[in-house]
């Protein structure tokens, strides 16, 4: 049975972000926060009223009749949501301490490239049951086994995000302290502690935009000076909240349904998937080098007798590693880029033949293909596959010349080798 969001929770994750100890005081109440964020709006719409009544200028009059609107809106809008927060989920004060720009930057990329394909598999693989319940189709699950988003068979993705139940930008310490996250298995390496699984949740993307971020907008946590810290109303999931909430599970078959829906990528959208999984399968490949190049020392070290069997050299298995993101990684990762190209032509093909311009996508295309992230990760891949004695990336790499070819010009007979569409 999961536990509510108590006093002692909220001061314990207050202790996480601050790296000091909290005073033992009463946190500010829930009804302090609506209290308060209800007196700053309503003070913000009689300060555009004023302004309204003191100008004469008809521009003027309308700038400030537009802004009052607005925190109306708003204003409106967070009353709402506060009396109707979704089941499984509760407002709490938590301790807020901002992080610099720079290292938010750290943090987002070792998540988007690392924790978060990591976190799909651990879901896939410790809550295949709560993934049905909220929806998903066995094919998404078996996508998020290898890393990848939930998507069905048609290439339909769920409107799904993880959520950082600790805010990146307001992680304090967390945000710059890394450590072995006991929840990734033996696969992984230290790790910002803000990207630990246990401060990461599935859920619907409209309750993280419209609910979540929207609360933060409204107290102005984004614009916080870096360092500085405040109590501030966070949404988080009803439970043990560094621990027993990975998936957001709505309690009713039509609240999931409601909730969990599911869209389509656009051309431009599927480009732009091609660069962000590069930077995923460049990460992949350097990983798989250092753990090969592990395992072939301690290989060296044991059949010269420099180390004890049964050392840690000799435990730590540096080719299984290896093999493990090879294959639950490297090759999804491929044949996912692949899939994409032939998805991109298809439909650029369908586009062409409908008589719509392709100037704008043929550039965006281009750019694209000859980004470094890909030319990286494939001068890496090449490096893979002499150890492995495979050649895991020519249909990709065939494929990329062949569309450079075909939509941006590019004579690739130039090329040391000639490719062909596979």
């Amino acid at each position: 049975m999961k536990k509510d969001v108590t006093k002692k929770t909220v001061k314990y994750l207050s202790e996480l972000t601050t790296g000091d100890h909290v005073p033992d005081v009463e946190p500010p109440s829930v009804s302090f926060f609506i209290k308060k964020i209800n007196a700053k709006y309503l003070a913000l719409i009689a300060q555009a009223e004023i302004k309204m009544m003191n100008t004469s200028s008809n521009r003027h009059k309308d700038k400030y009749l537009k802004q009052k609107e607005r925190y109306c809106q708003k204003l409106e809008k967070f009353k709402k949501l506060v009396e109707d927060i979704p089941d499984g989920f509760s407002l709490a004060p938590v301790m807020y301490t901002r992080i610099s720009g720079g290292q938010n930057k750290k943090i987002e990329k070792e998540f988007s490239t690392y924790a978060r394909p990591r976190f799909m598999i651990y879901l896939a693989e410790n809550h295949s049951d709560d993934l049905k319940n909220i929806g998903l189709c066995e094919y998404a699950i078996g996508r998020m086994k290898k890393g990848l988003e939930p998507a069905d068979k048609d290439w339909n993705f769920y409107n799904l995000t993880v959520d950082h139940i600790i805010e990146r930008s307001g992680s304090g310490k967390l945000g710059y302290q890394k450590k072995y996250d006991r929840k990734t298995g033996q696969y992984m390496r230290p790790t910002y502690q803000v990207n630990h699984f246990a401060n990461l949740i599935l859920m619907p993307h409209d309750i993280h935009s419209d609910i979540k971020n929207f609360i933060n907008e409204m107290q102005n946590l984004p614009s916080m000076n870096k360092g500085s810290s405040l109590w501030s109303l966070s949404l988080v999931p009803t439970g043990d909240t560094l621990g027993e909430s990975s998936v957001y599970v709505a309690k009713s078959k039509a609240d999931r349904k409601k909730i969990i829906k599911k869209n389509k990528r656009s051309i431009k959208t599927q480009i732009g998937q091609l660069i962000y999984l590069s930077k995923q399968l460049d990460v992949e490949a350097k990983l798989f080098l250092e753990f090969y190049g592990k395992g072939l020392r301690g290989e060296q070290d044991i059949k010269s007798k420099n180390i004890k069997s049964n050392s840690l050299a000799d435990s730590f298995n540096g080719k299984e590693q290896a093999t493990y993101i090879y294959n639950r990684r490297i090759k999804p990762l491929i044949n996912e880029m692949t899939d994409i190209l032939n998805i991109i032509d298809s439909e650029i093909e369908l586009a062409k033949n409908n008589g719509d311009s392709i100037n704008k996508l043929s550039e965006q295309l281009k750019n694209t293909l000859y980004a470094l992230p890909l030319r990286v990760a494939e001068t890496r891949l090449q490096d893979i596959a002499k150890l492995k004695g495979e050649p895991i990336s020519t249909k990709f790499t065939n494929k990329r010349f062949y569309m450079l070819g075909k939509y941006c010009n590019i004579d690739i007979n130039q090329k040391k080798n000639k490719f062909k569409p596979q």
